[in-house]
Formats: structure tokens, sequence, C-alpha cells
């Protein structure tokens, strides 16, 4: 196997993933990330199968002592008459899950990629195949750097899918992700969602609630963080105002934490005052630092061209309740990897963009299977019975 000269355009989870497993097997990496400095742990939190945890510190690529909690079940609930504090709860559904902090993971990957390969404050303004063997980047400043193999992990809004993808495009779905944390001090009481992840219903979609690590992967009691995710509709031509920040800046995709204006926050949290039980649309009024961002999905018909090709976001793009989220581009970048100990250059990525494609039309096809049933079709969970399988089997 030939030693390579590689570029990884975005150094969040995907990217230091392919920087870390890439520069371990021998190649030449630089990762390229345009913020200034260290990215911003913003609280929000995921969960991921013991499975995955489990094989992500036999890789090394976390601590086998990363902060965590336990989830046990999953319980669906819903407000009805006669439950309007806590909910009804339909069924619970037995899982084995770690709930972490985005944050958390962040910093264990970025741990193990050496400095000397990370530069900050790189923007990326141009992406192009050199000829069939280089491929060629250009930084906001002029410079150019020319590659055997430029890797592009910036993210659904990728600079570099053009390249790879040109008929490839955003397709926005109709609603938006509202999220917050709460500190866990705020709370009156924590047993509804204590080793929980509870998911109700409503007219618009649906919500998850679940315990994460505080600050500094702090899980002492009172210091840990309780995760909020709320699914609410926007119509496309309401969207770009929607986006408009308190700043007054029209944001693309997402409105950062503290920066959502007053009258659209005051529009979300009445729309949780009507549909959530009365506990979890409490938890949203009392949080702050309110951050949305709009779902969209891609579909993408080939993970490269020539020596461009893409990992995380940058490729197809499915909703966040498909639990794909990081950890596919975490797979992408070591399925990379390994295929490039095994092939050429060019046998390796045609192997290895077949698999990614596939896997990401799987998750394309889930994505659009579980909109209709958590977003546009949602069932009443506290008015479902035990019996009713349907929508459990979806």
């Amino acid at each position: 196997m030939k030693k390579l000269n590689i570029g990884i355009v975005g150094g969040s989870i995907a990217g230091c993933t392919a920087a870390i497993e890439l520069h371990r097997a021998g190649h030449n990496v630089t990762v390229f990330e345009r913020s200034p400095s260290a990215l911003k742990d913003r609280g929000a939190g995921m969960a991921a199968p013991v499975d995955t945890i489990n094989q992500l510190i036999e890789r090394d690529l976390i601590d086998n002592d990363m902060s965590y909690f336990q989830i046990s079940e999953v319980p669906h609930l819903s407000r009805v008459v006669g439950d309007e504090t806590y909910g009804r709860t339909a069924w619970r559904i037995p899982v084995t899950m770690r709930p972490f902090n985005w944050g958390d993971l962040y910093r264990n990957l970025r741990r193990r990629v050496p400095d000397n390969i990370y530069q900050y404050g790189r923007k990326v303004v141009g992406i192009e195949n050199r000829d069939d063997q280089t491929a060629t980047i250009t930084f906001a400043d002029g410079e150019q750097a020319t590659f055997d193999l430029v890797i592009c992990a910036d993210g659904y809004r990728s600079s570099g899918r053009s390249v790879v993808c040109p008929t490839a495009a955003l397709d926005y779905r109709g609603y938006v992700l509202w999220r917050c944390v709460l500190k866990e001090d705020q709370l009156a009481t924590i047993d509804p969602v204590a080793n929980h992840l509870a998911r109700m219903s409503y007219d618009e979609g649906h919500a998850v609630f679940y315990m994460v690590p505080g600050a500094n992967g702090s899980v002492e009691p009172g210091e840990r963080w309780l995760n909020c995710a709320m699914y609410v509709r926007v119509p496309e031509d309401e969207l770009p105002q929607f986006l408009v920040g308190a700043n007054g800046r029209q944001n693309k995709g997402s409105i950062p934490p503290g920066q959502m204006r007053p009258e659209v926050e005051a529009r979300l949290k009445q729309i949780a005052r009507e549909q959530l039980p009365t506990y979890f649309a409490d938890i949203m009024a009392a949080a702050d630092n309110h951050f949305a961002q709009a779902i969209y999905m891609v579909d993408v018909p080939t993970y490269h061209n020539g020596r461009v090709c893409l990992i995380g976001d940058a490729g197809a793009v499915a909703p966040p309740y498909t639990a794909s989220g990081v950890f596919k581009g975490m797979n992408n970048a070591i399925d990379l990897t390994e295929a490039l100990n095994s092939d050429s250059c060019d046998v390796a990525l045609a192997k290895w963009s077949k698999a990614q494609t596939a896997l990401g039309q799987r998750l394309s096809a889930l994505g659009r299977q579980l909109e209709q049933a958590l977003i546009w079709h949602v069932p009443n969970f506290g008015q479902m019975s035990e019996v009713d399988t349907s929508y459990r089997r979806v």
C-alpha cells in the first residue's frame, strides 16, 4: 500500500476520526478546520448502543472512562386529559444505550490528533481534481495545496459535495429540530427521565428528553444536564425568516445557541406549552441558550469522484432520528482507512464508495419511513394500547 498525502477538510467528529485512523496507518495527513480555535461545546447530547461505544474504545478513539449514562428503556408517552403533568405512557421499549455529551466525544477525538497536523482558521473556498492522481484545495487567502486524496468532512453544506455529486441538492423536509439543555439542579425532579429516554408525540411530531453528563463530563448529581429535542414544523417559505438570528444576521440552516430571537423562542415555547405534558413544557420554558437546525436530506449517487471523497454529512444526509448521526461519519472514516490498507487508492475508493453509497441509500429510506411515523402521521402515544403493534414495528 502506497502511503498517501491526504488533506481533510473539516476537523469535527468525522474529520478527527479520519485523521486518527489514517495517521496511524502511516499516511501523511493534514486537517483544515475553518474555526479559529477548538470547536465549542453546545451541550448537545447523543446516545449510542453499548456495542458501538465498546468498538470505539477498542479502536482507541475514545477513553474507556468517557462519561456517559445508562438508558434502560424508552417510554412512549403523550399528554392526555387526566395526565397533563407527566403524560400517559403507552408502552416502554427496553434498550441498552449510553447517552453522552457531544463535547466529550469531540475532545476525546481531538486529543488523539497530533497538533502538528491540525490547522485552525483554514477556510476552504474551492476543491477540484487536478488530474487522475491528485486534487487541490484552495483557501480563502488564495493559497493552494495539492494532495493524493482530499477527504471532505465539512458537514451537510459541504464544499466538496458539488465536486463529487454536482446534481445532489439539500432537500428541506418542512420541519426543524429545536434543542436546548437544562442543568439538573433546575429540575423539580428527575424521576421522569432517570435512566430513560422519554419519547413523546404531539400534533407536529415528537420530542425526546434524556440526561447527559454536564460540564467537563461531570456525572455528579446536580451537575448533569437534561438534553431536550423537539421537532416543530416550519413551512419552507417561512424558514428564512425563522432562521434570522438575534443579531439580525440571516443564518443558513441553523440558529446557534444564544442567537434565537425572543419572538421565535416565545413561539416555540408556546407550542411546547400547548402540546407537551406540563413537566416537559416547563423544562423547555426554563432552559436558555436555545438553538435550532433545519432538517434536510441529501441522496448522493457516489461518495467519490477522482481523488475527492465525502464522509459524514458531507455525503448522504439523513434525519437525526435515524440514529446515524456522527457515527455514520466515523464509520465512513474507519471503512475508508481499512479499504486503503488493502488496495491501491483508486481500487479502494471505488469499493469503499459503493459500500458507503448503499449504506446512505438505506439510511435515506429509513429516514423517509420514520418521517411519516414520527413527524407527519405520528399517532398519539398516550392513547395507544399495548397490543397496537403496527406502529411499534415501525
